[in-house]
């Protein structure tokens, strides 16, 4: 979405995630948050279920929704004969281990006493 975006100058995005989406009731709570601002959904979501709730809502809704996941899943598996896992989150593990790693980064910088040392000579 970034890379299309950026190709709209007169655009100014608002990007919101929503991560770790299990249940019905999250993904309409997200549709309407995509209806009242006139937004648009991309969407990564392994579950057929929650994929076919949002193909429905979307049309109900009168909203934009491109699902990244489905159509290339139903593809391979027609390709191949081959039946998806369907476990969502298994990138999960290389996301929390970068965003942890993000973190303590950010935190090491905050709390570097050379820099706040500076930051206090610099008031004098």
């Amino acid at each position: 979405m970034n890379a299309v975006l950026l190709q709209f100058s007169d655009i100014n995005p608002i990007f919101k995630k929503f991560p770790y989406i299990k249940t019905k009731e999250q993904v309409e709570s997200i549709l309407q948050q995509v209806k009242a601002v006139d937004g648009i959904i991309a969407y990564s979501i392994v579950s057929p279920e929650l994929r076919s709730l949002i193909k429905k809502q979307k049309r109900q809704m009168n909203i934009l929704a491109i699902d990244l996941l489905g159509p290339i899943m139903e593809k391979i598996s027609k390709l191949w004969n081959l039946i998806p896992i369907l476990s969502p989150g298994l990138l999960k593990g290389v996301s929390d281990e970068s965003l942890r790693l993000a973190e303590a980064i950010d935190f090491t910088l905050k709390h570097d006493l050379g820099r706040i040392l500076k930051q206090w000579l610099m008031q004098i």
